[in-house]
């Protein structure tokens, strides 16, 4: 778990190390759906229209009755300021302690020591209307997974965050509930 830690910190640094002419205008999201407004934080929520974000990364996993898997998204905007389309980048990675998730990307089998290992990264197009995150994941291989959820903690409330993970001949291999754990947007505004 240690591992799953350094992972996600190093994440959270990189996507929010990035400086430029946008930080002059736009106040910069903290975790947790979190906007600065002057001197405090407030929650950003997106169905109100306050608060819009023009990337950042979400992290979320597949939960039972799957093994994790876990994905991290790298947002980016398709030149606008907000999150209603965008592109990015999806990376997979799991603990090899456990039986080996049934998703695309990850290798069959695990050499490292601390048995986490990282799979392939996929394009990822997807859109955000009011809270609700629709994308696909397109793997070189042909291979594809669609994310429909909720962009705040936890499995989705009244309409649950779900997956679908398919082949490259469109055969599922996994499909399930999955649950948000890492919010990080980057430039924020009012």
């Amino acid at each position: 778990m240690k591992a799953v830690g350094v992972v996600l910190t190093s994440f959270v640094l990189a996507a929010t190390s990035g400086t430029g002419a946008a930080a002059s205008v736009c106040r910069r999201c903290d975790c947790g759906g979190l906007c600065l407004g002057g001197q405090t934080l407030g929650e950003w929520a997106p169905r109100e229209g306050r608060c819009r974000p023009n990337g950042g990364i979400l992290g979320f996993n597949s939960v039972p009755p799957n093994t994790p898997a876990y994905w991290t998204l790298f947002v980016t905007t398709q030149g606008s300021r907000s999150l209603r389309r965008f592109a990015g980048r999806l990376e997979v990675w799991a603990d090899y302690t456990l039986p080996r998730p049934i998703v695309p990307g990850l290798p069959a089998a695990c050499e490292a020591a601390d048995r986490v290992c990282f799979g392939t990264s996929a394009r990822f197009r997807g859109r955000v209307r009011y809270d609700r995150l629709t994308g696909v994941a397109r793997y070189p291989d042909g291979a594809t997974c669609e994310f429909r959820g909720t962009v705040s903690f936890g499995l989705g409330g009244m309409s649950p965050n779900a997956f679908v993970c398919r082949a490259p001949s469109g055969e599922v291999l996994s499909d399930g509930p999955f649950q948000v754990q890492l919010i990080r947007l980057s430039g924020c505004r009012r």
